[in-house]
């Protein structure tokens, strides 16, 4: 009789937090409409424009025309010919991933690498090839040839995409030309993205959706608990203070299902590429929600008002995204905020959204992705017992 008393009043209680959720548009919003939203235009932008990204721009610097002196007959030569090779497959049509915006001759301008620097500072080019004195020579007589490379280091993406390309473009001159090169790479990429897939989506949506599911979940539920004025009021009805928060849980885990089902159905009509299963997928996002939900509600029963609920929410938020890794490695923080970021939903919810969509783990069949989800769901239990004990010290007004 006891527990069907329960059930009865935590089911009324459900049907309560559901009215107080309908009545919170802008939380209903962020929840549910944004999130697909978001999903619906990375998709857009994708399916429209090079999901390779836009080629970089680069300007080229070569000393190879300058004199080369031989001491022997005391003459001085002029052979510049592979850099014009270089330079003319750089310009052709089917390297269209390097543009090459500038071209500087030292023999004639003295200043030309200076010139390419200022390009560099200001914008007009992403990367500086340099071609040494001698270039032409070193490839005659079958000498190691330099070629070197100067990226902008102010964008980190820039720097391998460059070396990247860099080694493509001399892959192609070597081949088309029956050079011999000293040294050979040979990449077999493996769990990457299909050609027909979009690329662009399923690498931003490792990051991206942890996010969105995290916010919009923390948005859904800090005022859950602080904005019923006051709490004892709740208290003077037969219900206990468990079956209170077992009520908000509940609610709020049908409102993440149903946001989870949404992100899930979308990612997939605008090309998500996920190798593993889409269930394994919409439970990764769940248990992340979940993680967003228990930490909302927790930081709603700290606070005292709404105003502070809002502030603890910025705050913490913003150390989220601080110890997330993205900005600095987990292994190079020191051991206090370890520690916190340990603690923290990014460290287990970007790879495991990146292990179940690129190497098609799944949650209960390998190891890594297992860890990383109960890991997760510890550390939710946890709040939710922080929680409860908090919000049973709660004092009644008189």
């Amino acid at each position: 009789m006891g527990l069907k008393n329960t059930l009865s009043r935590i089911i009324k209680l459900v049907y309560k937090e559901f009215s107080l959720i309908k009545g919170d548009k802008r939380a209903l919003f962020m929840a549910l409409i944004l999130p697909p939203l978001i999903i619906s235009a990375f998709g857009l932008v994708g399916s429209v424009s090079n999901v390779r990204g836009a080629p970089l721009t680069c300007a080229l610097v070569t000393y190879d025309s300058l004199g080369y002196y031989n001491p022997e007959n005391n003459n001085t030569y002029y052979n510049s010919t592979w850099d014009l090779v270089f330079i003319t497959m750089l310009n052709q049509s089917e390297f269209p991933r390097l543009d090459m915006k500038q071209y500087y001759n030292a023999s004639n301008d003295p200043y030309a690498m200076h010139n390419a620097r200022m390009d560099l500072s200001n914008d007009k080019i992403n990367l500086i090839i340099l071609l040494p004195t001698e270039f032409t020579e070193a490839i005659e007589f079958g000498f190691p040839a330099l070629i070197e490379c100067v990226p902008d280091g102010s964008n980190v993406q820039n720097i391998q995409n460059a070396l990247n390309l860099i080694f493509k473009a001399i892959s192609i001159f070597t081949n088309k030309n029956n050079i011999t090169p000293q040294y050979n790479i040979h990449s077999e990429p493996v769990y990457g993205v299909p050609q027909n897939s979009n690329e662009a989506m399923a690498f931003a949506s490792t990051i991206s959706l942890p996010f969105l599911v995290i916010g919009s979940s923390l948005v859904l539920t800090i005022l859950s608990v602080v904005n019923e004025k006051p709490i004892p009021r709740l208290l003077i009805t037969p219900a206990k203070k468990g079956e209170i928060l077992a009520a908000k849980y509940l609610a709020n885990s049908v409102i993440m299902i149903i946001q989870c089902v949404l992100i899930v159905t979308f990612a997939s009509i605008f090309g998500l590429y996920v190798a593993g299963s889409m269930l394994d997928l919409f439970l990764a996002l769940f248990i992340i929600g979940f993680y967003g939900m228990s930490m909302g509600i927790l930081i709603s029963t700290i606070s005292g008002t709404e105003t502070q609920a809002n502030q603890l929410l910025i705050a913490v938020f913003l150390i989220m995204i601080l110890l997330s890794g993205m900005f600095i490695s987990i292994e190079n923080m020191n051991p206090v905020l370890q520690a916190i970021a340990y603690a923290l939903p990014f460290v287990y919810s970007v790879p495991l959204i990146s292990e179940i969509s690129f190497k098609a783990m799944g949650i209960f069949t390998d190891v890594s992705v297992f860890t990383n989800f109960f890991t997760v769901l510890i550390i939710c239990l946890v709040m939710i017992f922080i929680t409860y004990l908090i919000f049973r010290l709660k004092r009644k007004e008189v």
